[in-house]
């Protein structure tokens, strides 16, 4: 990758134009990675690699094309012009596409730019002793540690000229619980971090998952039906406001298939919830440092005491809709906290749901979904009591996100994201 410069873009940017494009665009991504597997509490893996993608992209008479590539060779970039040539001359007419134009994105190093391999190994070695000793019932099925590098070069005939690194660390573990005979469901947490201080064990909500895998083993089954509050943990919530947000982007925006598309400035969601992004923000680890568009990142507020404050629109997006372009592409959620402690949260609720998991399906086009719900417990007299076998949690999505009660003071931190606990109304839950 030493080679690999802004100049050498431009060359290639060069050959695309002389091949008829009348804008041009390159993209070179350089990723370094280390992997730390265990499998079954056992290290099984560790490797460094290093890949390359290349993304070529082009107008030619307002028909625009892109072609990827994973190799930087003549004949590749020969092939590759070739059939960015190709796929233009069969694509239609539309001239809401473009390239960001030249602007002030510094060039920018983010984060560890080298893997501490010792200091991984007794990451790990700490992490697969501190679950052995506290906690063990926890079968480790998967425990990986990576450090991912990641340089992305970028130029257009429009002026643009980018060369970023990023460096981070991310940690993932899929497990479950045994107890004379009897074993928990499958969990699995991640969190992102930009240095190895912390133990693994205090990454993200990963002591909280494990401690949580132990309470379920003495699973009930789900009878009847449940049409009580539900409070809903961070990463189930996260699954949802997914769903959600894409209300706000390209696919359903210009498609008029948005539930918001003439909601700017008016309530769409509870009172309680305040949604930003924060592409800067310190507690992260993984940092959207430009756009997927080519535009430097910068802060916003989708939501603001359930007010709708601004769509989350690529370039192309907001020329296809008339609109506002958004300032970033959406990665670096910070959800505010509420008033109430978890404790105070549950504290409210004498006969409810705690969902723990969301797994497969998704809301149709009116908002209303069915979807399994896993790692799930009943709450009775404001305390969780038994964990609950797999369950179908069923509502309207745009209702839900309206009927939030209650957000928690905590909140879940993952090195990407800022999540909070949330109570919910209009939700039933039902046994499978």
């Amino acid at each position: 990758m030493d080679h690999i410069n802004l100049d050498f873009l431009k060359r290639i940017m060069g050959r695309i134009v002389t091949a008829g494009f009348d804008h041009a665009e390159v993209q070179i991504v350089n990723e370094h990675l280390t992997e730390m597997q265990v499998d079954f509490s056992d290290f099984a893996l560790l490797r460094n690699t290093e890949s390359d993608q290349i993304t070529l992209r082009g107008i030619m008479g307002g028909r625009f094309a892109t072609i990827m590539l994973n190799q930087l060779d003549e004949v590749n970039l020969q092939t590759g012009i070739a059939l960015l040539q190709e796929a233009a001359q069969s694509a239609p007419v539309d001239t809401a596409r473009s390239f960001a134009p030249s602007q002030l994105v510094p060039n920018n190093e983010m984060g560890p730019l080298e893997p501490m391999h010792y200091q991984m190994h007794e990451r790990v070695s700490h992490f697969l002793k501190n679950v052995g000793e506290n906690y063990p019932e926890c079968m480790l099925k998967q425990s990986l540690l990576r450090y991912i590098r990641t340089r992305t070069l970028r130029a257009n005939t429009e002026g643009l000229e980018v060369d970023s690194t990023e460096g981070y660390y991310n940690h993932g573990v899929r497990f479950l619980s045994k107890r004379n005979g009897k074993t928990s469901s499958i969990n699995y947490s991640g969190a992102y971090a930009s240095d190895l201080e912390v133990e693994l064990l205090d990454w993200g909500g990963l002591r909280r998952a494990i401690e949580s895998s132990s309470r379920e083993i003495a699973i009930v089954p789900f009878q009847g039906k449940l049409t009580g509050p539900i409070v809903i943990a961070p990463d189930a919530f996260a699954v949802l406001l997914n769903f959600w947000l894409a209300h706000l982007k390209d696919d359903r925006m210009i498609s008029g298939t948005s539930k918001f598309s003439a909601s700017l400035e008016k309530p769409v969601a509870s009172p309680l919830l305040t949604i930003g992004i924060e592409p800067r923000n310190p507690a992260f680890a993984k940092q959207e440092f430009m756009t997927e568009d080519g535009y430097g990142s910068e802060p916003s507020v989708i939501l603001q005491n359930g007010i709708l404050k601004t769509f989350m629109l690529s370039d192309y997006g907001a020329k296809k809709t008339n609109l506002a372009r958004s300032v970033n592409s959406g990665n670096n959620w910070v959800i505010e906290g509420g008033t109430k402690s978890l404790v105070d949260l549950f504290g409210d609720v004498d006969n409810g749901l705690f969902l723990g998991r969301l797994s497969g399906g998704m809301p149709a086009a009116n908002g209303d979904f069915a979807i399994v719900a896993k790692n799930s417990f009943l709450i009775e007299s404001g305390f969780i009591s038994k964990p609950v076998s797999e369950l179908i949690v069923s509502g309207n999505l745009f209702q839900i996100m309206s009927a939030i009660t209650s957000v928690s003071r905590e909140r879940a931190v993952d090195g990407m994201t800022m999540v909070p606990w949330v109570c919910v109304e209009g939700m039933t839950a039902t046994g499978r």
